[in-house]
């Protein structure tokens, strides 16, 4: 590989800021039923088994064979009285903690994400435009599991989103693939950072350029304003180098 790129992130925050949440607690119909038209917002879920929000875990002798699906499903009013959380950090998130072992999350009919690993805790953002405020929303998770164990570890609750959720940065290089020599070659490396949020907020990027013995030979910073949406930074650079790592250090401020 001739080209090697690295994303760091460094988020500070302010630690002043007290965060409201709306546990959805209370139970939760559940199914081990696999019918992909659980996911809409409209299925009828009444005729399905119940669990609290607290004891979302069954065991080897509650998994039926040959199914390894649960369906859990919530429908619970959102109160406009949250906009002032998501005004915090310009987003709203589902927190599940961590669950055996895979799913894909709905809100609303739509999905909002996926998990592949029992040991990632969840939080998905949810978008604005799909929040019905002050009005019934519904959520819906589908959990695949091996056949001994299905959980949800945590509580559910709805939160204000933490930057780990509300950036995605994906770097690319234009002009080169990552097996190809770059020295003394035309190269533009792209940053883009996504923001789910609804607030432009102020960043510095640092792009740092290594050759193979780690010698950095290059670095540019920037201090940019992330407006809701992807944002794109260029880097045209001519590498005296064969080899060349890139790390791009995103650095947060402040976001509330």
């Amino acid at each position: 590989m001739k080209i090697k790129i690295n994303i760091l992130f460094i988020l500070l925050l302010s630690t002043s800021t007290v965060f409201a949440q709306l546990p959805l607690n209370g139970n939760w119909n559940y199914t081990f039923k696999d019918d992909k038209a659980s996911s809409a917002s409209n299925f009828d879920d009444s005729a399905w088994q119940k669990r609290a929000s607290d004891n979302l875990k069954w065991g080897k002798t509650e998994l039926p064979k040959p199914s390894y699906v649960v369906w859990i499903r919530k429908t619970v009013v959102i109160p406009s009285s949250l906009k002032n959380e998501q005004k915090k950090t310009g987003a709203l998130a589902l927190y599940l903690g961590r669950i055996s072992e895979e799913d894909n999350a709905y809100f609303n009919g739509k999905k909002i994400g996926e998990s592949t690993s029992g040991d990632i805790k969840r939080a998905y953002i949810l978008n604005d435009k799909d929040i019905l405020w002050d009005k019934e929303n519904t959520f819906a998770i589908r959990i695949t599991h091996w056949g001994t164990w299905a959980s949800v570890n945590d509580n559910p609750i709805i939160a204000s989103a933490k930057p780990e959720q509300i950036f995605v940065m994906k770097a690319t290089a234009e002009g080169a693939t990552t097996k190809d020599e770059v020295k003394n070659k035309s190269v533009t490396y792209t940053n883009t950072i996504k923001n789910n949020s609804l607030n432009t907020v102020e960043a510095s990027i640092t792009s740092d350029f290594f050759d193979i013995n780690q010698k950095k030979i290059k670095s540019v910073q920037k201090l940019v304003s992330l407006k809701p949406g992807d944002n794109i930074f260029k880097i045209p650079y001519t590498s005296p180098s064969s080899f060349l790592k890139i790390q791009y250090w995103f650095q947060v401020p402040k976001c509330i």
